[in-house]
């Protein structure tokens, strides 16, 4: 099922491994350490009919674990194991069991690359989530950022970037969680998550 918001909202697209399109076996690739004990990135495009997939490269398969990854643009923010904990800590109170949730970071042009090819959107946004999870009750997924509009749009409405940046995180992490925003209504409810969540980071993790 896909979802999507004009201008520049969030994008969610939830694969759960198998294609809406053909039905077929979908396989999630994740990244890797390499032998140096680093991440080497490379970014693949799966073929299953007319879908196309991109999924980071593993031999292990998914962990219990986060990881962040810089496409082509850095997320320019400290503390990656408190906004870990918090995301974590979000995850538990919509009562998700954790597999893995990448984050990639990235400039607006490569998430316009991505909009259009798999969407047909030609148009930025700040966030496309994939979710690869089978179980509802499970957090496994990709969220590609692009820290360009995340920067904008924290300058339009006179939030500070890492705010905006956080914000961004946890909606993606929602949409794994079930939340949708296609509609008003929709809307709300995840805004309102979201400020709830944003509510608790400045409580107990600053």
């Amino acid at each position: 099922t896909f979802t999507s918001s004009p201008g520049t909202q969030p994008i969610s697209i939830s694969l759960m491994k198998i294609s809406s399109f053909s039905k077929e076996s979908i396989t999630p690739l994740c990244p890797t350490p390499n032998s140096l004990n680093r991440f080497m990135v490379d970014v693949i495009m799966l073929y299953k009919s007319s879908l196309e997939i991109p999924h980071f490269v593993t031999k292990f398969g998914a962990m219990k674990t986060m990881n962040w990854f810089n496409a082509d643009s850095r997320p320019g923010i400290r503390g990656k194991e408190l906004v870990e904990a918090w995301l974590r800590a979000e995850a538990k109170r919509e009562k998700k069991k954790w597999q893995q949730l990448d984050y990639v970071f990235c400039s607006d042009d490569y998430l316009l690359e991505m909009n259009r090819s798999f969407l047909q959107h030609d148009y930025y946004t700040d966030i496309i989530t994939f979710g690869l999870s089978e179980n509802k009750e499970v957090i496994e997924g990709e969220i590609y950022i692009s820290t360009d509009r995340v920067r904008d749009n924290a300058a339009t409405m006179n939030t500070p970037y890492k705010t905006e940046l956080l914000r961004v995180m946890v909606h993606g992490l929602l949409h794994l969680c079930g939340y949708k925003d296609g509609s008003a209504a929709a809307k709300k409810a995840m805004r309102a998550r979201e400020d709830q969540a944003l509510e608790r980071w400045f409580k107990k993790f600053v």
